[in-house]
Order: structure tokens, then sequence, then C-alpha cells
């Protein structure tokens, strides 16, 4: 399960970060600054996801080792 959520995640960080790949080669093409300051947005946004989705995945990972010590422990008892 865990593996397969990890995958999951690693292939949408992925597509995301072509998205943001290609709004910055788009961005070089629009000259007005609208359209720049709307791309950056984008852009933006977009890098704030992929850092949220790094620190929850952290997380899960933390609250699974912490999980997977109570059970060893429990279990050396």
């Amino acid at each position: 399960m865990f593996n397969l959520n990890n995958k999951i995640y690693s292939n949408n960080n992925n597509l995301l970060l072509e998205i943001i790949n290609d709004l910055n080669q788009l961005k070089n093409y629009y000259k007005d600054n609208l359209s720049i300051k709307i791309l950056g947005n984008v852009i933006n946004k977009i890098n704030y996801i992929i850092n949220e989705n790094k620190k929850n995945l952290e997380l899960l990972r933390n609250d699974i080792s912490s999980m997977c010590n109570q059970m060893n422990k429990r279990f050396d008892e």
C-alpha cells in the first residue's frame, strides 16, 4: 500500500515538475507583464503543492515507522 502511494506521489510530482518546466518555457514567449505575472503565480502555486506533498509524505513515513517500532516493542515483550 505504501509503495503504491509513494509511486502515485512520485508520478504526481513528476507531472507537476513537467508543468512547471512547460510554464517556464511559455513565460519566455509572452512579453506583457500581466501574462508573466500570472504564469509566475501558477508556478509558485505548483511549487507550493509539491513542497506540501513532500512534507505530508515525510510525516506519513514517520508515522508508519513509529507504528512499526511500537509493534516491534510489543512483540518483543
